[in-house]
């Protein structure tokens, strides 16, 4: 048995390699894979990379092994993941996975549609419960309100339905009426124009000292606004880098919290993996009830580089609302 990846290649383009399976180690299971969800980090990584890398992070499929110390998961077992930065991704037949940061997938879902949720709800969830400190329980932030800088992006939208769920309201904004309308199905309180003077609208609508403020999309444009709309000892979360410099004094004397989220970072340091795992089993409980719901774009059922190629080309030009999702033919 051997594994077959496509690796990225830092000169671009992609090539074929074939390896036979690496050792188990005791915490790791490998996994055959059957989908693959795509994320703009697998295009921002195709651009940096220095060395050849597998891309692909979130996954859907079915265990095919398990190290000496893996107990939560046996062969035939279902699984999705969000993977780890630091190693070979989903763009292969089999990928090695820590047994911490996998859950058994949505029974409800198919592969197409389980493969579109593990990172977008990771970054939420930790958004919400490590950064802002909320407590992932039904109506346990009851009465609290959250301000979604891009409600309509995939992060907000799964951001959203999580927070409902706590019972937050949850003010959102987004750009043009397609996606507006979107954000109010997807179970917002109140949508405002990102693009407009959404800080007069509010403040008039009486939302301001709101205690949290996820700013998902271009902080420099936002910043100045969300600055005023932050309550004192406040928290902004933050998961795009600025693309200059912020004024961050600007919330100085309201003592408010800066908060990153880079869901990677757990698996990358082995810090707090388990953490991901329970994550994504509540993500699989509230994907069964229907209160989480997939985001699926384009599905390409592909089984070769050029193919590939294609779809990464494809991702860099498309404005379609969803996530693409690679299904693998054998």
């Amino acid at each position: 048995m051997d594994m077959e990846m496509i690796e990225a290649q830092p000169e671009g383009g992609f090539k074929r390699v074939v390896t036979p399976i690496p050792l188990l180690g005791e915490h790791d299971v490998l996994v055959q894979v059957k989908a693959t969800g795509l994320n703009p980090i697998d295009g921002k990584q195709r651009t940096v990379i220095e060395k050849p890398k597998v891309l692909g992070f979130d996954a859907v499929g079915i265990v095919a092994q398990v190290g000496a110390s893996v107990q939560a998961f046996q062969p035939g077992d279902r699984v999705f993941y969000s993977g780890d930065i630091a190693r070979p991704g989903s763009l292969a037949n089999y990928q090695l996975v820590r047994e911490e940061i996998m859950a058994l997938a949505p029974q409800n879902l198919t592969d197409v549609e389980a493969a579109t949720i593990p990172l977008t709800f990771l970054t939420a969830y930790e958004l919400l419960v490590d950064k802002f400190g909320l407590v992932a329980r039904e109506g346990a932030a009851t009465g609290q309100t959250l301000f979604i800088v891009n409600g309509a992006g995939a992060v907000g939208r799964v951001m959203t339905q999580l927070a409902k769920w706590m019972g937050m309201q949850v003010i959102a904004t987004a750009s043009t009426v397609e996606s507006q309308n979107m954000v109010r199905a997807n179970g917002a309180d109140y949508v405002v124009n990102h693009y407009e003077d959404y800080l007069q609208e509010l403040k008039e609508n009486g939302w301001t000292d709101i205690p949290y403020i996820a700013l998902l999309h271009e902080p420099n444009r936002h910043f100045a606004k969300v600055a005023e709309l932050i309550a004192p000892f406040g928290h902004i979360g933050m998961i795009v880098a600025p693309d200059g410099p912020v004024d961050i004094g600007l919330v100085k004397n309201k003592s408010v919290s800066l908060d990153w989220e880079f869901m990677f970072v757990k698996a990358s340091n082995e810090l707090l993996m388990e953490t991901q795992g329970a994550a994504l089993a509540l993500a699989a409980e509230l994907s069964g009830a229907d209160i989480i719901t997939p985001y699926v774009g384009d599905v390409f059922a592909i089984s070769d580089i050029n193919s590939i190629e294609e779809v990464f080309i494809y991702m860099d030009n498309s404005e379609t609302y969803g996530k693409a999702v690679i299904r693998r033919v054998d």
